[in-house]
């Protein structure tokens, strides 16, 4: 459900995953180079008759294959019933391993594997915080793996009202 007035901007991607929604936005309406990818993810919980273990691999694979067919931004949120901690959801690399395979000369590779230097220059802390005192759970480690795969980062305590406080979501 939207407002009439979004109708040319928005474009609903119907996928075979029951487990995301993925909206198209054009870049227009939100004064972006490129489109984007929006993905509204429920992932039922673990214990849950409706869980499988592939949703995480459902959703990803998806959008990859969207990404694949378009150059697309891509932002997906929702209820992934994951507890992540404040364990780190990027890699930072080896500097040695860049140099012993020669990646330092690859501009690609070097950007894909430095890309998380950009939430501090954007004033985004690289850390996380939570107010949460649970371990981390099976969905958090798929979670983060995706994230880290992905170059995507977890928005919640590093942005908006939630920036340094690190609620817990329910």
């Amino acid at each position: 459900m939207y407002r009439n007035k979004l109708k040319g901007y928005l474009n609903f991607i119907n996928t075979d995953c029951e487990f995301v929604q993925w909206v198209k936005i054009s870049k227009l309406i939100i004064n972006q180079k490129t489109d984007s990818l929006l993905g509204c993810v429920y992932i039922p919980p673990s214990n849950s008759k409706y869980s499988t273990s592939e949703s995480f691999d459902e959703v990803e694979n998806e959008m990859l294959n969207i990404k694949n067919i378009e150059s697309l931004n891509c932002i997906i949120f929702g209820d992934f019933n994951a507890k992540t901690g404040s364990l780190p959801d990027y890699i930072i690399p080896d500097e040695n391993l860049v140099d012993i395979f020669e990646f330092n000369s690859d501009e690609d590779i070097l950007s894909y594997m430095f890309d998380y230097e950009n939430l501090p220059r954007n004033s985004v802390p690289l850390h996380r915080v939570t107010s949460c005192n649970c371990a981390p759970n099976n969905y958090g480690h798929k979670l983060l793996n995706v994230c880290k795969r992905n170059n995507m980062y977890i928005a919640n305590s590093r942005v908006g009202n939630d920036r340094g406080i690190g609620k817990k979501n329910l």
